[in-house]
């Protein structure tokens, strides 16, 4: 167990030197990979901005659909038809020249027009095919990289002096795959006194800021 317990550590300790050291010297530093070490020392400032690279972004990928069967309805107006039938008086022309009589004044004569009509009468519901397809598995695949940047402040730290130094570790991260959020995680590695320190995040529209300051 203890040999089991070492080899964690040193593994632990190869991949924590693995990553970049950014020395904090001045108030813009820039970082190439989307993971580093952070260093503070006598010389760094009281705000940092660090501007991140190369940060993997991923995105979901569907590679095999599927159509799945659906019924859907439409309302739909109902018409019906009838026939009207309507009495038609038609008055022939008149030829009066004074005289009476039916040669002279033609009696008008009436007839029976009967015609269909088309009538609202409601609503009802009509079925159609409305399938849909469907993703039935998908792989999340890398989608290049991307560029962002994060502001710390370090709030009432004690002072350095000489070669000391303390050390923050820092990741970058896409805020799952198919989103353009980038978040981070900071934590304390090695501090001064052993001092406890708490990382607070308080950015606002969208711009990320950290404060780290004793606990």
């Amino acid at each position: 167990m203890k040999k089991m317990m070492t080899l964690l550590a040193l593994t632990i300790s190869v991949g924590a030197f693995a990553q970049e050291r950014v020395v904090l010297n001045s108030s813009e530093v820039d970082v190439r990979s989307a993971t580093a070490i952070l260093v503070r020392t006598a010389q760094t400032p009281d705000k940092v901005e660090i501007r991140f690279n190369n940060i993997p972004l991923e995105t979901r990928v569907c590679v095999e659909r599927v159509t799945v069967p659906r019924t859907c309805f439409r309302q739909t107006d109902v018409y019906q038809t009838r026939t009207v039938c309507r009495n038609v008086v038609t008055t022939p022309t008149s030829t009066s020249t004074g005289h009476t009589g039916p040669n002279y004044n033609p009696t008008p004569t009436t007839r029976r027009v009967c015609t269909n009509e088309r009538y609202y009468v409601g609503t009802r519901q009509v079925p159609y095919d409305c399938s849909y397809t469907e993703c039935r598995r998908e792989v999340i695949q890398p989608a290049g990289f991307a560029n962002d940047k994060v502001k710390i402040k370090f709030k009432g730290l004690p002072n350095l002096g000489g070669t000391e130094e303390e050390t923050f570790q820092v990741n970058a991260s896409q805020n799952g795959a198919d989103n353009s959020n980038i978040v981070y995680s900071i934590m304390a590695l090695t501090t001064v006194n052993e001092g406890v320190y708490v990382v607070n995040k308080k950015g606002i529209f969208g711009y990320d800021s950290y404060v780290i300051e004793r606990k």
